[in-house]
């Protein structure tokens, strides 16, 4: 938050910091949750070519509330886009051709994919143009995992502390 330059910036500080004291437990889990965020964030990237047209976004987000018959502070913690896709391994294969056109007007004969770099009109061969493609697949990078478990410590620290999450916040 940074210096108090008034009285007024002060006091709203400390009103800010008495109403965090009364949703105590729903401020830690929301601190937490944004822990976890950085951490799994820091390990993924933030877009991913070769899905789409521009290439796919990913990311985490997360929803905090108060939810239950007690009413306990609960987060919510998830990917958005297809995180699957370097989280976990996938495997070999085949990209079929895709159709030109729509309705009855269909003609699957004449799309073809081009896979760069090589000679234009063979049939054989990795390069070139092709009626299908093979991918060999992908090892998993496991950002999730790991950003999960980078963050378990900074987490169990923030829930433990009740005071030090609120006075953190606000000043």
């Amino acid at each position: 938050m940074g210096v108090s330059k008034s009285g007024r910036q002060l006091a709203r500080k400390f009103q800010r910091t008495i109403d965090d004291f009364d949703d105590l437990t729903l401020a830690q889990v929301k601190e937490a949750s944004q822990i976890i965020k950085t951490e799994v964030t820091r390990r993924a990237p933030k877009k991913l070519s070769g899905v789409g047209k521009r290439g796919a976004r990913i990311g985490v987000r997360y929803k905090v509330g108060n939810f239950g018959d007690a009413f306990e502070a609960k987060s919510l913690v998830f990917a958005t886009g297809p995180f699957h896709l370097i989280e976990r391994p996938t495997d070999d294969h085949r990209i079929p051709k895709a159709e030109v056109g729509r309705g009855r007007r269909r003609r699957a004969n004449t799309a073809l994919i081009v896979v760069p770099g090589g000679q234009q009109s063979g049939r054989r061969g990795p390069r070139g143009v092709r009626r299908f493609a093979h991918v060999k697949g992908t090892k998993g990078k496991y950002p999730w995992r790991r950003g999960n478990a980078a963050a378990e410590d900074d987490v169990r620290r923030v829930l433990a502390s009740k005071t030090a999450t609120v006075i953190r916040r606000n000043f």
